[in-house]
């Protein structure tokens, strides 16, 4: 998906640069406790029920890279961290990066270049951000989805076995 779907707005470099950082650090997963409550945040901005309760008043309309170099515009709320993907057709978005997965190392095979895969699968669990994830390329990222498929006993085609 490339972003000629929406309406980029240019920011000012001081500001686009700001926003990037911020961002970034908030990638980088160091927080014991939650921003808002206090409560134990395992390693997020925002503990569980903060991030559900969030309204996301300082959310930020952006892009993304994705491991493939393809870009996709997403939005991050600055109060609660969370990422939000599948902006409506015609968003104004601006032009900044909001995070850029070709430049993270697969954590299973090293690979530089992947995707940020949820242990617990979001279309099963309501709070699957709350569970612990990985990055992973998108060779692991495949493998992984399709053994558990597989070992659920959801028989797969051929045509998809083989990507």
């Amino acid at each position: 998906m490339s972003l000629r779907n929406y309406t980029v707005v240019t920011l000012p470099d001081a500001d686009r640069e700001m926003i990037e950082l911020a961002s970034e650090r908030l990638d980088q997963r160091g927080f014991d406790s939650c921003n808002l409550c206090t409560r134990h945040s395992y390693g997020a901005l925002t503990c569980g029920d903060c991030r559900h309760k969030c309204t996301h008043p300082d959310a930020v309309n952006g892009y993304i890279y994705r491991a493939d170099g393809s870009m996709m515009a997403w939005s991050r709320c600055f109060r609660c961290g969370r990422m939000v993907k599948g902006l409506p057709r015609g968003s104004q978005i601006f032009g900044v990066c909001l995070r850029n997965n070709t430049k993270t190392p697969c954590e299973r095979c090293g690979h530089i270049g992947s995707q940020y895969h949820h242990w617990a699968p979001q279309a099963i669990f309501a709070d699957a951000n709350d569970w612990p994830t990985a990055w992973l390329c998108q060779s692991c990222h495949s493998t992984w989805h399709r053994a558990m498929r597989e070992a659920g006993g959801v028989s797969l085609p051929n045509k998809v076995r083989a990507a």
